[in-house]
Order: structure tokens, then C-alpha cells, then sequence
């Protein structure tokens, strides 16, 4: 993180001073944040302060320690894990048992054409939401729903349903796998 933040695009002292600012008032800042040293020396003053103190610096956006910030946030966090995870949990079984399904061959057409449309709908789900990076489903979810149907999603329950849809994908194929590994007439 502290490489991508110093060789990525932008400048946080630029930023923090807003558009009007002169020189001397720019490298006085960029002073005070040590930002004028070079990189080798900024980054093991970084991790001095990680392993000596355990002092993870402090945000350029709000000016409080990262420390305290994680610890804040953690609760929540940790809700969003526990609430996705069960839900994601509860989907892929549902998803893993209804892939698994076999179809009577002497079914009607129309229950059998069913149940293949159910099955293909399902595994689109699962190969798109296990082929896809989790920070692009959350994106797609939180600003799609917006722009595509003018929800207002809250970013609570975007993180939660993006969670439990990834969960439930991986956690699908977990059952579907299990239930097929089961020889047909097993009884134990």
C-alpha cells in the first residue's frame, strides 16, 4: 500500500492544500508530512514506526491515525463479514442443491425445460460472480443499481449482497461437488 501510495497518481500534498497555494507553502507541507525525503528513507521510517510502535501514520483525508480508524470500523466490518458469510452460506446451499437436481427423463417437456433454464440461469450466476474480482461486483452493484434503476442502495447493504452472492457462488459449487460425489444408492 505505502509503494502504491507513493508512486501512484495524484499528490497528497497538492490535495490536502487545495488549487491555490504558492511554493513555499507546498514545501513547507510536504516538510511537516516528511514527504520531501527520499523514498527508501520514508518507507523504513514507515516501517520503524510499524514495528517500534505500532503506528500505521496518519490519513491525509481526515488527519486521524489509520490505527484508530481500523479499530473504529471494525465492528462494522465484522457485521458485514458474519451477515454475508451466513447469507452467502444459506444461497449456495439453496443454488448447490437445485444444480445437482436430476431430471426424471419420463418428466413432462415443459417441467424438464424448466428445470434446465433454472440450471443454466443459476450456473451464469455462479460463473460470473466466481470469474469476477469482488472490488468490480461490489462497483457494478453499487453504482450499477443506481444509474441502471435508480435504486439508492446503502453502501451496508450493497456490501452485504455483493458478499453473500460471491459466498454463495463459491460456496454452490462446494455442494454441488459434494452431492455429486455421493455414489447413487449410497445409504450411510
Amino acid at each position: 500500500v505505502f509503494t502504491i501510495n507513493y508512486f501512484g497518481p495524484g499528490d497528497p500534498v497538492a490535495a490536502l492544500l487545495g488549487g491555490n497555494y504558492t511554493q513555499e507553502q507546498y514545501d513547507a507541507k510536504e516538510a511537516e508530512l516528511g514527504l520531501d525525503r527520499p523514498f527508501l528513507v520514508q518507507f523504513f521510517s514507515y516501517l520503524q514506526g510499524i514495528v517500534t510502535r505500532g503506528d500505521l501514520g496518519d490519513s491525509f483525508q481526515t488527519g486521524l491515525p489509520v490505527g484508530q480508524t481500523i479499530l473504529q470500523r471494525f465492528p462494522l466490518t465484522l457485521e458485514l463479514a458474519i451477515i454475508g458469510t451466513i447469507l452467502g452460506c444459506l444461497i449456495g446451499f439453496a443454488v448447490g442443491v437445485v444444480r445437482s437436481v436430476v431430471v426424471d427423463p419420463g418428466a413432462s417437456p415443459i417441467s424438464r425445460g424448466l428445470t434446465a433454464l433454472v440450471k443454466a440461469v443459476l450456473a451464469i450466476y455462479v460463473e460470473i460472480f466466481r470469474g469476477t474480482p469482488m472490488m468490480v461486483q461490489a462497483t457494478v452493484v453499487y453504482y450499477g443499481t443506481m444509474s441502471l434503476w435508480g435504486l439508492d442502495i446503502p453502501s451496508f447493504s450493497a456490501g452485504v449482497l455483493v458478499l453473500s452472492l460471491n459466498i454463495g457462488a463459491y460456496m454452490s459449487e462446494s455442494v454441488r461437488g459434494a452431492i455429486g460425489g455421493i455414489y447413487p444408492g449410497q445409504i450411510e
